[in-house]
């Protein structure tokens, strides 16, 4: 009983891992995931301590044990700390301070080994994690009795009564992260006039300077399918965790969505948004588990590391993060045009595209880059090049998507849209860039009615229902509201 007692840090660094993840990210991990982590850590280490105990004796054993688990568990908070106290950024690379920490473990290692006695420091230890776990399960009772999560809604929509016979298939195709064409003009002298020409020859109505209503995705797309701002949000209270897991919720149930359920709609849904998404979105957002386990050398292995394999049929053979975004487009494109050819009218059909958002994946010919080279320059944003070569790579495939729409469908109407623009510019007007979007509009009629060239997100449905679904929505004010912590200049309006 004694030497369980002296090694229990062993049980309560595991456990102050899990108690420090679900305070920092309160109600957005779930119990049962936790609970099962926490014991598959603990049957990892007790496994791999009666493994080392036919080597090295209990104290030493417990000791190492506990050196290993804590720089897995921490690996990526440990190695933030080291960088900001030595002021060596050369450690912010892990070709640099992986190679550090292997020598630093195997000096470690070896001290141990030499010492006659560890008691104090067994105790030391023991202690450390015993008072953090205490802070950490107060923490977590004060959140079970106070904590009160910041609600985000959206006004609930009056629907006039709508028994039109004639109603139109309908086709959303978002991408992700594209510029609006004033932004590529003015900072980066890049002229996208083709691209709108061609879809004016398919007389669509093209916006020559719109602008999405927040600056993230999830934001974004759930005002634009709820056709209207989100309350309780502002820059003050904005925790990209809490509110991506909120904002997901909501778009499930979104009101667009409802409506075209109720005038007896199929719903074809190609993201990883909506109802019964076709993907996960914890490829995409640090979300669930992804908010406990992120900071873990696993992680940082699976996410960062893995990626420098420098085969791109090897990432893909062993679905790397990389490969596996490369593959949710492809896998979208194909279905979308599976949809468009297998239609079950009237159909509102939903693609998400995560291109041309980071990474890079492919150059303008549609031919997938190097996935080293993708993956080393992710936190170069304002490559340029690479993303306006991506970006034409998105045109051609859009385009190809409308005329396969245009020649099988005799009566759709079709929105091809950019949830917000290009975040973290360097150049240039930074704000503007992150909000300048993307929006196009076809209706059989070319009925185009309160359409303009600075039509915002949220009020496209609200024109097109009014237009062609016998509903009286208002417009609303357009507004460009920051939703990007790391966009501190500019204040909500």
């Amino acid at each position: 009983m004694k030497s369980n007692i002296q090694y229990s840090y062993l049980i309560f660094i595991p456990l102050y891992f899990v108690l420090d993840g679900n305070n920092n990210f309160w109600g957005e991990i779930p119990v049962l995931s936790s609970v099962a982590i926490f014991f598959i850590i603990i049957a990892v280490t007790l496994l791999s301590r009666t493994v080392l105990q036919k080597k090295i004796n209990e104290e030493k054993t417990s000791i190492i044990i506990a050196w290993l688990l804590f720089h897995y568990l921490f690996f990526k908070i440990i190695k933030s700390y080291f960088t900001k106290l030595t002021h060596i950024t050369l450690f912010e690379h892990y070709l640099y301070y992986l190679p550090l920490l292997v020598l630093v473990t195997i000096a470690f290692l070896v001290w141990v080994i030499k010492q006659k006695s560890l008691r104090l420091c067994n105790l030391f230890i023991n202690i450390v994690f015993i008072v953090f776990s205490t802070v950490e399960l107060i923490k977590l009772t004060l959140n079970c009795f106070t904590y009160r999560p910041s609600e985000i809604s959206i006004q609930k929509l009056n629907f006039l009564n709508y028994d039109g016979n004639n109603n139109p298939n309908i086709y959303l195709l978002i991408m992700d992260e594209y510029v609006g064409s004033k932004t590529l003009y003015e900072d980066w002298q890049f002229d996208n006039s083709k691209f709108h020409n061609e879809l004016r020859k398919r007389k669509f109505f093209v916006a020559k300077s719109p602008v999405s209503n927040y600056n993230r995705t999830t934001y974004s797309m759930l005002s634009m399918l709820n056709m209207g701002y989100i309350n309780n949000v502002s820059e003050n209270n904005i925790n990209p965790s809490r509110e991506f897991s909120a904002c997901l919720k909501q778009i499930k149930q979104n009101q667009v969505q409802s409506f075209f359920k109720s005038k007896n709609y199929n719903i074809v849904n190609n993201s990883w948004l909506m109802d019964d998404a076709t993907t996960n979105e914890k490829l995409f957002l640090p979300i669930k588990e992804r908010l406990l386990l992120d900071k873990t050398f696993g992680s940082v292995l699976w996410q960062d590391l893995i990626c420098n394999i420098p085969s791109n049929q090897i990432q893909k053979l062993i679905k790397t993060p990389l490969a596996r975004i490369d593959s949710y487009n492809n896998n979208m494109i194909e279905l979308t045009y599976k949809s468009i050819n297998i239609q079950k009218s009237p159909t509102f059909f939903y693609t998400h595209l995560h291109m041309p958002h980071l990474p890079f994946l492919r150059n303008k010919e549609g031919i997938l880059r190097n996935l080293v080279t993708v993956h080393n320059r992710v936190d170069q944003r304002a490559n340029s090049n690479s993303y306006l070569s991506y970006f034409q790579y998105v045109n051609t495939t859009i385009l190809k998507m409308v005329d396969s729409v245009l020649q099988k469908d005799d009566n759709p109407i079709v929105i091809l849209a950019s949830d917000h623009g290009f975040r973290d510019a360097v150049a240039g007007n930074k704000v503007f860039s992150e909000f300048n979007n993307f929006l196009a509009i076809y209706t059989p009629n070319q009925n185009y009615t309160g359409f303009n060239d600075s039509t915002c997100l949220v009020n496209v449905f609200r024109l097109l229902l009014t237009n062609h679904f016998g509903q009286k929505l208002p417009i609303l004010k357009t507004q460009m509201i920051n939703v990007n912590p790391l966009l501190k200049t500019y204040k909500l309006q």
